[in-house]
């Protein structure tokens, strides 16, 4: 009976220690898909801006707005003041 009862106890240790690091894990991956998504942001932008001064367009340049309000990242074009 003893044997049984330090049995489970251990798989019971063992199943809560598993589910904790997979909950980490799964924070760890979106945190990954975030950076991803800001770094993909930025080089679009400076692939962008490098593009209008090659091309010599009237667009001042581009940039990365994060709104921590809504949990978003926008891209946008800043045009020239004429």
């Amino acid at each position: 009976m003893i044997e049984i009862f330090i049995t489970i106890s251990i798989s019971v240790l063992l199943s809560a220690a598993m589910i904790l690091y997979n909950r980490t894990g799964e924070r760890q991956i979106a945190l990954f898909k975030d950076q991803a998504r800001v770094i993909n942001l930025i080089l679009r932008a400076k692939s962008l801006a490098l593009q209008t001064y090659t091309e010599g367009s009237a667009a001042c340049g581009y940039g990365v707005h994060f709104d921590s309000a809504i949990g978003a990242a926008i891209l946008f074009k800043d045009q020239a003041a004429d």
